[in-house]
């Protein structure tokens, strides 16, 4: 990735937040991003997921599926489950049971996962090596429920068998090391043994020996079994990456990498110069490393202050729900905006966060439903008939009579342009800002 930061100037005595841009020092992903930790032999290994559930994760965005299968992750349900069965160049599956606390010997069976309701099919994408695919009931295209399995080889007959089997993921960076590790372990035909048709291809790290009434006995141990010890959704401040960051010239400034992924710098008291700050990140899915270098100026010449410029604040909106508030705000930075207050004397551009496509999203005046009011400016993308999604964006700024009549007498709301009742009003900040706390250009963001 060529040319990722740019050279920047700090004052004396000064910091600064530099933001370590998406995607640095990893494969790149457009889909949700699972994180399984398996209790691979001698240490655990992680596996990532990336599902389709957004555009251009995938050739066919795999919604419903995608969110089942959150559902589970979110409720635990995955936790401490394990592979129940392994089919050599085939296929190994999960997703079915959990691990008994104690050994067979001692009363330790495995329980099933609680299930939710079945859900609809959703085939088109190939079932190919390394991707994940929903497991269901012969003869039932629409019986998959909390089962899944990874695809060893490519499984083409898959794409059509049952009316296609439902690919919504795929294995991220070396996982298939971690896969093609488990699908080597023993295989054991466990039905007669747990009394369970579904543990017939059962994989296990090691068969156990115990006795019983005189006789060696196999005593299956809950450290046997290939065991997702525990599986989460990674958010947007998850970075799939680890970072270590240095300065050529600590005295002048010093780099740390913050709790947030970002790069925080603390400029000299009084010395000046220019300090080199090379980054370096190693890819959680790979193990690749990825370095580069920028420049830091210390103690340059202060930027004028030039009145009467704002600068324009990007608001990102997710993709909605049915329920109040109806969407969330995100900053640029990508932390959730847990009030938005409009300031009528400032411009902002609204985009989509992650580019979604659901619950189009648009804004009027409360006094002037579906359209603006005078003075109110809008540009860009979306309207009120067709609000905005995917990559489209809108800007909007207001002017001194639209301030004024804004915030004395009507106000403005947001709504989704194909369900009128998804509709809220924002919140406006009725005091001007005082000229001493208007940014500088390319300072931080104000406060929304």
């Amino acid at each position: 990735m060529a040319n990722t930061f740019k050279p920047i100037q700090i004052d004396n005595k000064k910091s600064k937040t530099v933001k370590v841009p998406k995607g640095f020092g990893h494969e790149a992903t457009k889909g949700t991003v699972v994180e399984l930790n398996i209790n691979t032999p001698g240490t655990e290994s992680t596996l990532f997921l990336e599902l389709y559930d957004r555009k251009g994760a995938g050739d066919n965005i795999t919604k419903k599926t995608a969110k089942n299968f959150l559902k589970y992750t979110k409720k635990g349900l995955y936790d401490n489950s394990f592979f129940h069965r392994s089919v050599d160049s085939f296929v190994i599956q999960a997703g079915g049971f959990s691990v008994p606390d104690q050994n067979f010997l001692e009363g330790g069976r495995p329980d099933s996962i609680k299930t939710f309701s079945t859900l609809q099919n959703e085939p088109g994408n190939p079932n190919v090596t390394g991707t994940v695919a929903m497991a269901k009931m012969p003869g039932d295209s629409d019986s998959a429920t909390s089962q899944w399995f990874v695809n060893l080889t490519d499984n083409d007959f898959l794409d059509v068998d049952n009316g296609g089997y439902t690919v919504f993921g795929n294995v991220l960076g070396d996982g298939m090391d971690v896969v093609n590790t488990m699908a080597t372990a023993i295989v054991v035909p466990a039905a007669e043994y747990y009394q369970n048709s579904a543990l017939n291809e059962l994989p296990l790290w090691e068969v156990n020996v115990g006795s019983q009434d005189g006789s060696e006995i196999a005593d299956v141990r809950p450290q046997d079994f290939l065991t997702i010890l525990d599986a989460k959704k990674l958010g947007k401040k998850d970075a799939l990456a680890s970072y270590e960051v240095s300065s050529s010239d600590p005295s002048l400034v010093t780099a740390e990498i913050n709790k947030k992924n970002k790069i925080s710098l603390q400029a000299s008291q009084s010395k000046k110069g220019t300090a080199e700050i090379t980054i370096t990140a190693t890819s959680l899915l790979d193990g690749e490393s990825t370095k580069e270098s920028f420049d830091v100026i210390i103690g340059g010449q202060r930027r004028e202050r030039r009145q009467g410029r704002r600068p324009m604040i990007d608001i990102y909106v997710d993709g909605g729900s049915f329920e109040s508030p109806f969407y969330n705000f995100f900053d640029s930075e990508g932390d959730q905006i847990d009030d938005l207050i409009i300031n009528p004397r400032d411009k902002y551009t609204f985009h989509r966060l992650d580019g979604a496509t659901s619950h189009p999203f648009y804004i009027s005046e409360i006094d002037a439903p579906g359209a603006t009011g005078r003075g109110i400016k809008q540009r860009g993308d979306g309207s009120d008939e067709q609000g905005i999604v995917g990559d489209e964006r809108f800007k909007l700024r207001f002017s001194k009579a639209a301030r004024k009549r804004l915030t004395n007498e009507t106000g403005l709301r947001y709504f989704c342009t194909s369900h009128p009742s998804m509709t809220s009003e924002l919140s406006l900040d009725a005091e001007p800002t005082p000229a001493n706390e208007i940014p500088l250009p390319g300072s931080s963001e104000p406060v929304l």
